[in-house]
């Protein structure tokens, strides 16, 4: 064999060796690449139903948040509709009729045990019932001796006796205020039924 030929014979095995080389590396890159894509498919899948589950979590976490809100609005304002109801008993108590508000006073009065003191109106009524209705009850409660105050107070209605040092808060607003607790369900039954 000449050099030429053994040359040759070393050139066409190296090509051979290279294209084995080349052919087992083309194919190792194919296998790489496909297990690189299922691998990068997988991910993304898996990316996407762990997003899927967050998104449902926040979303429900946000529908209950919204829930608890609402409720609170409800709540509140029907809170709000029990505290007018109660702000407007007491104002169609100090607007009844004098003779049934006179009444009404004395009659709380006498379940007071009210007897002796310094009878405090508000300005209104000290000027168009305090000397009637002092009158009615030095009158009407056995042992009463009650005097009409100079002095008058911010007050919706009702009275406050002045027992020396002692305050006697008979006034519309406080006593509605004392039935609150009372009749506070009740009302709520009968505005959102």
């Amino acid at each position: 064999m000449s050099i030429e030929n053994i040359i040759k014979k070393i050139t066409d095995d190296a090509n051979l060796v290279a294209q084995n080389s080349m052919k087992q590396a083309e194919n190792s890159k194919k296998d790489l690449l496909g297990g690189a894509e299922k691998k990068a498919a997988k991910l993304v899948e898996d990316a996407k139903v762990n997003g899927q589950d967050e998104k449902e979590k926040l979303i429900s976490r946000k529908a209950s948040v919204a829930q608890i809100d609402s409720r609170k609005i409800v709540l509140e304002e029907k809170q709000k509709l029990i505290a007018k109801c109660f702000d407007e008993a007491v104002n169609t108590i100090v607007s009844m009729d004098q003779d049934k508000y006179v009444a009404l006073l004395l009659d709380i009065a006498k379940k007071a045990a009210i007897t002796e003191g310094e009878l405090i109106l508000n300005e209104k009524d000290h000027k168009e019932i305090g000397k009637s209705l002092v009158e009615k009850m030095n009158g009407e409660i056995p042992g009463c001796k009650i005097v009409l105050s100079k002095e008058t107070r911010d007050i919706k209605g009702g009275f406050i006796v002045k027992q020396e040092a002692v305050f006697i808060n008979q006034s519309i607003e406080s006593l509605v205020d004392e039935t609150k607790d009372d009749l506070a369900l009740e009302v709520a039954n009968k505005l959102f039924k």
